[in-house]
């Protein structure tokens, strides 16, 4: 866990939504630390316990091959795939095919996304999207937790433009509200922020997901990346 509980529920959410948006058996989210290296914040699925001796974590070999082959690293089969470090430990898990994306926000790699299966994970263009898309979110939302987190960008609060409406039909209100919520924030943490009340955000959350045609929160969010609005 990153010690953020606003990104780490983001991150959960999003480990979740991939693992069942490929039908892979393992998900996990690693991202960056001071001088390079990767940690595990969050997985989905099957649990994998670090090897014994180094403490590696099974995946991070493959974390860090994503972040060296963007925008998308897939491997239909690890024993014929070019070795990585923790290869042999996934095969032993009877885990065969990796797919990951790295973690990428204005040109700042801030970690990787790597999912493994025990059949080939065989994606199609539309999985690819969904998993670059995803990626995108995901870096969005660790980048935004950083930035807080060092005072360098306070909450954003709804301004009055003088228009109704900005991008995709959301107004100003929406749209801060929508970057809260991709920040991994609750209705009542995006109230206290925005100074509306909670019921008031449960009707703003409600309007965003109709405007962008979403059923949850990772698909208002995918859908805001995907248009640019974030």
């Amino acid at each position: 866990m990153t010690g953020r509980p606003d990104l780490d529920g983001t991150l959960q959410v999003a480990a979740d939504e991939f693992l069942k948006g490929i039908g892979a058996n393992v998900v996990q989210i690693y991202l960056s630390t001071p001088g390079s290296l990767l940690r595990i914040a969050v997985s989905s699925g099957t649990p994998l316990s670090p090897e014994p001796k180094t403490n590696l974590q099974p995946g991070q070999g493959y974390a860090r091959e994503a972040i060296t082959r963007a925008p998308v690293l897939y491997i239909r089969d690890l024993e014929r795939g070019d070795p990585a470090e923790g290869r042999q430990l996934l095969i032993d898990l009877d885990l065969r095919s990796c797919l990951a994306v790295p973690l990428v926000s204005r040109g700042r790699i801030l970690g990787a996304m790597v999912a493994f299966g025990r059949r080939p994970i065989s994606p199609d263009a539309e999985a690819l999207q969904f998993v670059e898309i995803l990626g995108g979110l995901v870096a969005v939302a660790v980048e935004r937790s950083q930035l807080r987190q060092s005072d360098q960008e306070a909450p954003e609060r709804p301004q009055d433009t003088g228009m109704s409406t900005t991008i995709a039909g959301l107004n100003a209100s929406q749209l801060a509200i929508l970057r809260l919520m991709v920040e991994g924030r609750s209705n009542r943490q995006i109230g206290e922020a925005v100074h509306l009340s909670e019921n008031t955000i449960k009707f703003h959350v409600r309007e965003i997901f109709r405007k962008l045609k979403a059923r949850n929160r990772v698909e208002a969010a995918m859908a805001a990346v995907r248009r640019g609005i974030l």
